[in-house]
């Protein structure tokens, strides 16, 4: 999915959100999928106390949040100087969601930094649960790249069959691709 379709998706493409696009794009890596984007309001400057108490209007940034395959992302306009923030999904070590009444917030605790975002009601969940399936896609992907020691050693038995002449070299290379994932 594209940034205009998370948008869409989310209900907040709108005239101000469709300026950013372009410049979102322009951050986000050639071919990095977008899971969900939503037109949020990050607090300024978080606190201990500030999870307590998400209504700090005056102290809130208003702006693009983005989830994709390998990281979120928060873009806002400063002056009319664009911004952003991003946090890599491996260095997220909490995620922690609150809902008081008609505003709900959630926290998102990285090994350098603290997130905090006010929502509307109902949308934490969505974006807990969305973090959530991104990071088990790139901790999939992951695994699906680094093939384990039985590979190699299974791929070391067959090229000792291959040195022995007991298999050839078509087929010790087709169990090998097969092996690796790649076929």
């Amino acid at each position: 999915m594209n940034i205009t379709e998370a948008l869409k998706e989310t209900k907040s493409l709108n005239f101000a959100t469709k300026t950013y696009v372009k410049q979102i794009e322009l951050i986000l890596s050639d071919g990095e999928e977008v899971i969900f984007a939503s037109e949020l309001s990050m607090v300024k400057n978080p606190d201990g106390n500030s999870m307590n108490n998400p209504k700090i209007v005056k102290g809130n940034i208003r702006g693009i949040f983005v989830i994709t395959k390998m990281r979120i992302l928060f873009y806002w306009l400063n002056n009319l100087i664009p911004n952003h923030k991003e946090m890599s999904l491996d260095s997220i070590k909490d995620i922690d969601v609150t809902s008081k009444l008609m505003i709900a917030s959630v926290r998102i605790t990285s090994y350098s930094e603290t997130w905090i975002f006010s929502v509307p009601q109902g949308m934490q969940s969505v974006i807990a649960e969305k973090i959530g399936d991104a990071r088990n896609m790139q901790s999939s992907t992951e695994q699906k790249l680094a093939p384990s020691s039985d590979v190699y050693d299974e791929i070391r038995k067959l090229k000792s069959l291959l040195d022995d002449g007991i298999i050839g070299q078509d087929e010790f290379e087709q169990k090998k691709r097969q092996l690796l994932g790649l076929q």
